[in-house]
């Protein structure tokens, strides 16, 4: 037997693998069909912490992470040539923002594209926010 398939059986007591030994190991055999089924749990464990973030998780728990964020407008129809990820990492993105500045220009559309206007041109400039707090503190 392997050392990985003697994982569970390593950590009985010395008595009770002499008693086994003595018995045509059958303790042996049992714990190590349970290794394996110990292997598959730990391998849904592993596959399921993965799921646990929008960067790497599979596909088919997006719709679910997004229904968690209240994400509207998903697709539920699966196709292999588009994905829902980057709707849904995005909209994580705005939700732990939300409220700041940053988050309001670029919903505003100051951030990401260019207008190609004239310089002095102030009609055609990129939106920016403003925190209205600090101009009133000093009215």
């Amino acid at each position: 037997m392997s050392a990985e398939s003697d994982r569970l059986y390593n950590l009985l007591p010395v008595i009770y693998r002499l008693r086994d030994a003595e018995q045509g190991e059958p303790l042996r055999a049992l714990l190590s069909i349970i290794n394996g089924e110990l292997a598959n749990v730990e391998a849904d464990i592993a596959g399921l912490y993965e799921n646990w973030f929008i960067e790497s998780s599979d596909e088919w728990v997006v719709p679910y992470i997004g229904d968690l964020l209240g994400v509207r407008g998903l697709n539920t129809i699966q196709t292999s040539a588009f994905s829902q990820r980057a709707y849904v990492g995005n909209t994580l993105f705005y939700r732990r923002r939300k409220g700041t500045a940053y988050v309001l220009a670029i919903l505003a559309g100051s951030r990401g594209r260019v207008l190609r206007t004239a310089p002095d041109d102030p009609i055609h400039q990129p939106p920016a926010p403003l925190q209205y707090q600090p101009r009133l503190a000093r009215h």
